[in-house]
């Protein structure tokens, strides 16, 4: 059922994915890319499962917790503005509530194409957008208080398979095989090409023209490792979108308040000379 899949992503495949990932990243050296001690058995799957597993739940605990938002640091007294921007988070937080209940009061009942619009609804689900996995209403709290429902109180009702499967594990599961998978298939298939063009010859390296001979198993590891790292990275600017676009256009403009004295105070040269 719906805790089965659930438990099976969260507890095997999600760890042993992020440990392999792990352990291709950080772990394995140019040895082991150049085939020398090229070894897959059932101690290292485990070792990488452990520590994908330590990691995974690690970084679970730190969402529940709200670690990755900047009011959570912010309250603790670290970064721009300490508690003071907590107070003026709530505070614009509270201002735009209000304007979301004002607009609600002259909109709610209102009928525009035969459809009714509820801003309650849409005011949870922008919340729900915003907060998709940090703090207590987050997807990885709310699919922790299901699974302590079901585990210690035997509330079987409480399960939800969109909260555990399609908004919690499965997306979990599905970032991090791309970021195992792609990488691999890329580099694969890339090995595979160079094994064509240079006539089946298995060379103990290559030659550059700047960095001179690179040994077989450095050139593998940097091959790989970069194809790692370049879809993490595209990952990561995928999810962070908004956030990046909107630094963007604080830079922007920035700049550009910069560039036409904007809030500078003019002095009128001549004027400043006579005196």
């Amino acid at each position: 059922g719906v805790l089965s899949k659930a438990a099976a992503l969260w507890l095997i495949i999600s760890p042993l994915l992020l440990g392999l990932l792990y352990d291709l990243c950080l772990v394995k050296e140019r040895k082991w890319f150049a085939g020398k001690e090229f070894s897959i058995d059932a101690t290292s799957i485990f070792l990488s499962w452990g520590t994908g597993t330590f990691l995974l739940n690690v970084w679970a605990v730190l969402c529940c917790v709200g670690a990755f938002e900047k009011e959570f640091w912010a309250a603790l007294g670290v970064g721009i503005g300490g508690a003071n921007a907590v107070n003026n988070q709530n505070g614009a937080e509270n201002i735009a509530a209000a304007e979301v209940a004002a607009r609600g009061n002259d909109i709610v009942g209102d009928v525009i194409n035969g459809d009714r619009i509820d801003v309650a609804d849409n005011a949870v689900e922008h919340s729900r957008r915003k907060l998709k996995w940090q703090g207590e209403n987050g997807q990885i709290s709310r699919s922790y208080e299901i699974l302590w429902a079901v585990l210690r109180n035997w509330e079987w009702d409480k399960i939800d398979g969109v909260t555990l499967l399609k908004e919690c594990t499965t997306p979990i599961a599905r970032q991090l095989a791309v970021a195992l998978l792609s990488p691999l298939l890329a580099y694969v298939g890339f090995l595979a090409l160079y094994y064509i063009v240079s006539g089946g010859r298995d060379a103990v390296g290559i030659v550059l023209p700047v960095l001179g001979f690179i040994d077989k198993g450095v050139y593998q590891m940097f091959l790989f490792r970069s194809f790692a790292f370049t879809v993490i990275a595209i990952q990561l600017a995928v999810a962070f979108q908004q956030p990046l676009q909107k630094w963007f256009q604080a830079a922007h403009k920035a700049a550009r308040d910069d560039r036409y004295l904007v809030g500078e105070i003019l002095m009128n040269y001549a004027l400043f000379r006579e005196q």
